[in-house]
């Protein structure tokens, strides 16, 4: 049993953090940083290349996005572990700091990071590797609602 299992959510996002910023922001090497803290194994195993990882995180993204000028809808799960509950409403503020309007929030009870039910946090972030879960239709009704009310010229 790997340690972000065994223990609850509140005690494994610090280790979580710290290993992650040591890792991508700090950009200190994997071997020196799980060597010094062997239980950051556990947490920094991408599914794509640290260097792009490091490229992810340095991202400025109310620079990326002020170049977005059309509508955005920005669905979240509330039972997503992965970005915080803070990430989206700033997304949406920067959205429509530059394009008033443009922003649309979304959040959908019972979804997580990818999309799938989880009924909180500690659901998602406690099931096993590998294991898929099922694709909230919510985000789906949600899209498609959100889309009817779009004025498309073409």
């Amino acid at each position: 049993t790997t340690e972000i299992y065994t223990l609850s959510l509140h005690d494994a996002l610090p280790i979580y953090e710290l290993c992650n910023h040591r890792l991508l922001i700090e950009k200190e090497p994997v071997e020196q940083l799980v060597k010094e803290i062997p239980s950051c194994r556990e947490h920094v195993d991408y599914p794509a290349p640290v260097t792009f990882m490091r490229q992810w995180a340095a991202i400025d993204p109310a620079a990326e996005w002020k170049e977005v000028s059309a509508p955005v809808l920005i669905i979240y799960g509330l039972s997503d572990f992965v970005a915080t509950i803070g990430d989206h409403p700033y997304l949406a503020s920067v959205l429509n700091s530059f394009h008033p309007g443009q922003g649309t929030l979304k959040p959908i009870a019972g979804m997580d990071h990818y999309l799938t039910r989880a009924a909180s946090m500690e659901e998602s972030i406690t099931r096993p590797a590998g294991t898929p879960g099922e694709l909230d239709s919510d985000v789906v009704d949600a899209i498609a609602s959100w889309l009817r009310t779009q004025r498309i010229s073409t």
